[in-house]
C-alpha cells in the first residue's frame, strides 16, 4: 500500500457579507490584518493593525473603517473625532434630523468653538472651547495652518466626552495624542526568539525584505505635531 500524501491544513475562509469581509476568529483577524498591512493601506504591523481590528468591533466599525480611524499611537489606541462624531449619531443619541454642529467666533487665541447638540429625547446642549485654553496650541503647526479645523476637532472631541462617551467607551482623541502621550513609554512586551508566540507562529505569513514599519511611523503627523514640548519638528 503506498503512501498516503500528507495533506496541508487548509486556511480557515474569511467570510464576506454586506459589509465586507467579517472575520470570526483570531486566525481570521490576523490574516486579513496581514493582507492589510501587506497592500500599502496601512503601514502598521499586522498585530497592531489586529487591535485597531478588535478596538472597532468593540465600537460597532467594520474592520477596515477601524484601521483607518483608529490610529495607535505609542501603544494606545486613540479615535478620529470625525470617527467619534459618526458613531454618535449612528448609534441614535443625537435627536432625530440633528446633528452636532460648530461655529466660530473670533480670531487667533481668542478664537472660539461652539458646539452643540440635541440628544434624543433632551434639550440642546452646548458647550465652548477657546483656542487660548489648549495646552501648546500657540507652538503648534497644525494649529497655525489650520487653525479652525484643529479647534474644531478638540471642541467637538470635548462635547462628545461630556455628553456622549458611551459612543467611544472613553477612547481618548486622536488630536490630543501628543498631550496624553507625552512621557509615555511603550512598555509593550516583544516577544523573543526564545519565547515566540505558538498561535502567531502558526498563522503568520512570510514577511517581505523590507524594514517593518511601527504603528507610530503611520502616525508621524500626530506625534511630529505634538512632541516634545509641543513645537512641530
Amino acid at each position: 500500500m503506498g503512501e498516503v500524501a500528507q495533506q496541508q491544513p487548509r486556511k480557515a475562509a474569511v467570510n464576506i457579507g454586506e459589509r465586507g469581509m467579517m472575520p470570526t476568529n483570531l486566525e481570521e483577524g490576523f490574516r486579513m490584518a496581514q493582507a492589510i498591512s501587506a497592500s500599502g493601506v496601512s503601514r502598521d504591523k499586522p498585530e497592531a493593525i489586529l487591535i485597531q481590528m478588535q478596538v472597532g468591533f468593540e465600537l460597532g466599525i467594520p474592520p477596515m473603517t477601524a484601521v483607518k480611524n483608529i490610529p495607535i499611537i505609542k501603544g494606545k489606541p486613540f479615535i478620529e473625532t470625525a470617527m467619534a462624531a459618526a458613531l454618535v449619531e449612528s448609534k441614535g443619541m443625537l435627536e432625530r434630523g440633528t446633528k452636532i454642529v460648530c461655529t466660530f467666533e473670533g480670531e487667533g487665541k481668542d478664537l472660539t468653538a461652539t458646539v452643540t447638540s440635541t440628544p434624543r429625547g433632551g434639550q440642546p446642549i452646548t458647550s465652548e472651547v477657546v483656542m487660548s485654553e489648549l495646552p501648546n496650541a500657540n507652538n503648534n503647526a497644525l494649529y497655525k495652518s489650520q487653525p479652525k479645523r484643529m479647534l474644531k476637532a478638540r471642541a467637538v472631541g470635548f462635547h462628545i466626552r461630556d455628553y456622549y462617551s458611551a459612543a467611544t467607551l472613553g477612547l481618548m482623541f486622536a488630536e490630543e495624542a501628543g498631550e496624553v502621550t507625552k512621557g509615555m513609554r511603550d512598555v509593550t512586551p516583544v516577544p523573543t526568539p526564545e519565547q515566540p508566540d505558538p498561535l502567531l507562529a502558526q498563522i503568520e505569513a512570510p514577511t517581505d525584505d523590507g524594514e517593518p514599519t511601527t504603528a507610530d511611523d503611520e502616525n508621524a503627523e500626530w506625534i511630529e505635531a505634538f512632541d516634545g514640548d509641543g513645537e512641530a519638528a
